[in-house]
């Protein structure tokens, strides 16, 4: 339909609206003509096609009998030869055909990321087993997930999900989801690790003639909530009046993520996450010698932290 509409617009040089009806929210004028027709067919035999033509046109008697028109297969066009887009559904296809900005918009990473994350769980058993076949498509299932990771509000709704991706709001974006974060966690210890001895001094010799020492910067951070939390809530209302837990992320010049502290509730102090986690506690097992971490007012001065005068 999309690419039949598109065509007609080309060729006739005008803009044609295209609305979506939302999931759960449909009203069209159509829809009382429908259930008027499906009374009439009902408990009734159909032999042929011809025989919808009197039922149709008998299903209402008042103001006066729908107009039917026999349709032919001439009066049926096939689109393929203009075919600008395979699907517009990413759920029903590979949403290859989507541009980059626009797919980096749905998904928060571009192509080339996307790619990369995609091969590091394509092998996995949960995508390859016998029943797999009856999962949606991988790419579907990856770019589901991470627009769910990059959305909040009305924009992470089951129904909004399901609406942009064609997919059903029941359990299988849920089922899709914990299947995608099992295999991802899975390489976990392959990209998130603290740098041993050797790799702390080379990112001390990399930032020398900025801040001598310095193997990384500590910051918090909040992961906004869909909903007010049923028990404690008071707990996750944070500074910025909504509800939240915390993430604590060490980085390393690069902006790669070296350390990670996440799910304290959004009233919780940076300082106190930073306080109660293993670089505070057990600070001479991941940095030695002159080695700190850089930290803004936040956070207390000591000798491994070092904030602002």
């Amino acid at each position: 339909m999309s690419n039949a509409l598109l065509n007609t617009s080309i060729n006739n040089k005008i803009t044609i609206e295209q609305k979506i009806l939302e999931i759960g929210h449909t009203q069209m004028e159509a829809d009382s003509v429908h259930s008027v027709v499906e009374r009439a067919l009902k408990n009734k035999d159909i032999y042929v096609p011809a025989d919808y033509i009197g039922l149709c046109k008998g299903a209402r008697k008042k103001p006066e009998p729908y107009d039917v028109t026999y349709l032919d297969h001439t009066f049926f066009k096939s689109f393929k030869n203009v075919s600008f887009f395979k699907t517009i559904r990413p759920g029903r296809g590979t949403a290859s055909d989507i541009d980059e900005p626009r797919f980096k918009k749905i998904t928060r990473v571009n192509w080339k990321t996307f790619d990369f994350i995609l091969n590091l769980v394509k092998d996995d058993a949960s995508f390859n087993q016998i029943r797999s076949c009856k999962q949606f498509p991988l790419k579907a299932q990856l770019a589901i997930v991470l627009y769910r990771l990059g959305s909040n509000g009305e924009g992470a709704t089951l129904s909004k999900i399901a609406g942009l991706f064609g997919v059903s709001d029941g359990g299988i974006i849920q089922n899709l989801t914990d299947r995608i974060f099992k295999e991802l966690l899975k390489h976990k210890d392959q990209y998130l690790f603290w740098p041993n001895s050797d790799e702390r001094k080379k990112l001390v010799s990399e930032t020398w003639g900025e801040l001598p020492n310095c193997v990384g910067y500590v910051d918090g951070t909040e992961i906004p909530l869909a909903e007010k939390p049923s028990q404690d809530s008071e707990a996750y209302f944070s500074r910025k009046h909504q509800y939240s837990v915390k993430v604590q992320a060490v980085c390393d010049h690069s902006l790669q993520i070296r350390h990670l502290v996440l799910g304290y509730p959004g009233s919780v102090h940076d300082a106190r996450i930073f306080s109660n986690c293993e670089l505070s506690n057990d600070a001479d097992v991941f940095l030695e010698g002159a080695e700190w971490i850089a930290g803004d007012s936040a956070y207390k001065l000591s000798s491994t932290v070092i904030t602002p005068f």
